[in-house]
């Protein structure tokens, strides 16, 4: 499989001290630019081009283009002529900048890529179109507005700009109870508080017939002021259904699980009278 090829428009100005006349021989004569993927063609003279360039001549059954001679196959060039092309020394692209590097062009790639102060890079944030030399751009990515930075709520990665739109919507957020009872509840769990816990969601009263919606934090009050009228709504309900019929009762005592804290062992306790 061919290595993909990149063009870094090289050329004798580019090379490096003493290999100019080498980097002469290591450029294509058809495109001018380094040999990427050297083929050497069966010509007399056996010619050496880029791999591409020379394919589409081959292709066309055209004649060598340095010395028009016919070719009937292109071959690897022998390790001789590949590590002579390998081994010339190249200036970094920025060297009019005052880059100093040299190295072949292998080691030229990676330079320009994670290391020249000289060459213009872009921000790497999404959204950021600022384009710079590598050594500001530290100093840059540090402050960019796109930069990312973690939800101090619910942990996810976020734009720097965007922090306040995303508190805006993010459901770990906390927010005041619609019913203002205090509690901030995280925003996505804001729903299952005003069902289950706020103390001041209205309810409907469990004793059917009753009708009345009181708060949860008064269900306990509204249980005892109303026992007389919730014992009344239970016999009428009794007394309506067959013997055979079942009715479920849920007989309530005002602040049970605090007086049952108090009690002794085999201590009972005692509701006011109802009947059924």
């Amino acid at each position: 499989m061919t290595a993909e090829i990149r063009r870094l428009g090289l050329d004798v100005s580019f090379a490096a001290a003493g290999f100019e006349s080498q980097a002469e021989n290591a450029l294509c004569p058809i495109c001018h630019d380094y040999l990427e993927d050297p083929k050497q063609t069966d010509c007399e003279d056996g010619h050496v081009f880029c791999g591409p360039c020379i394919q589409r001549i081959f292709d066309e059954r055209k004649p060598c283009p340095c010395c028009r001679g016919n070719f009937t196959k292109l071959e690897r060039p022998q390790a001789l002529t590949r590590n002579f092309i390998e081994q010339v020394k190249w200036k970094c692209l920025n060297f009019e900048s005052g880059c100093p590097f040299t190295e072949p062009k292998k080691q030229l790639e990676k330079h320009l890529d994670d290391e020249c102060p000289e060459q213009e890079t872009e921000c790497p944030f999404d959204g950021c179109t600022e384009k710079m030399k590598r050594g500001p751009l530290t100093e840059h990515k540090a402050t960019c507005g796109h930069r990312l930075i973690p939800c101090n709520h619910c942990e996810n990665e976020v734009p720097f700009n965007a922090k306040e739109a995303h508190l805006g919507v993010c459901l770990k957020f906390p927010v005041p109870c619609p019913n203002n009872c205090g509690e901030t509840p995280p925003r996505g769990a804001v729903s299952e508080h005003v069902a289950d816990e706020c103390p001041d969601g209205v309810q409907d009263c469990p004793i059917s017939g009753c009708g009345e919606r009181i708060k949860r934090k008064e269900m306990d009050e509204h249980d005892e002021q109303s026992m007389r009228k919730h014992i009344k709504l239970l016999h009428r309900e009794l007394t309506n259904i067959k013997v055979d019929d079942a009715l479920e009762v849920t007989v309530r005592f005002p602040d049970f699980d605090a007086e049952a804290a108090y009690m002794e062992k085999d201590e009972f306790m005692q509701s006011l009278p109802f009947v059924f």
